[in-house]
């Protein structure tokens, strides 16, 4: 039920924007224009995790949102880091597909 967008990535980046595209089973995209709740929760392969409320990246009709990282979210190097996002609106409470995404160590 989703789809998502990530660039690459790497230890201690800021400002990264994660970004998931809400899809139904068919492929067609879910307007979340008139949600409540929209926000993406990250999972380090250290199994913490942390949510930040997610923007749409323009009205929403589009089903895409997104966060952008903050220092400390991304602390060491790994391919399983993973992100979920999660959509409340009217006669709506889905959770997206769990995406993986890789964070790349610096030198």
């Amino acid at each position: 039920m989703s789809c998502c967008t990530v660039p690459r990535v790497h230890v201690g980046d800021v400002g990264t924007k994660l970004r998931l595209v809400l899809v139904d089973q068919q492929g067609a995209v879910i307007n979340i224009s008139s949600a409540s709740t929209k926000e993406i929760r990250v999972a380090r392969p250290d199994g913490s995790t942390f949510d930040r409320a997610a923007s749409f990246v323009t009205d929403g009709t589009d089903g895409a949102m997104e966060i952008l990282s903050e220092a400390g979210d991304f602390t060491e190097s790994s391919p399983n880091y993973k992100m979920q996002g999660h959509v409340i609106q009217s006669g709506l409470d889905i959770r997206t597909d769990v995406e993986t995404f890789e964070v790349e160590a610096n030198l």
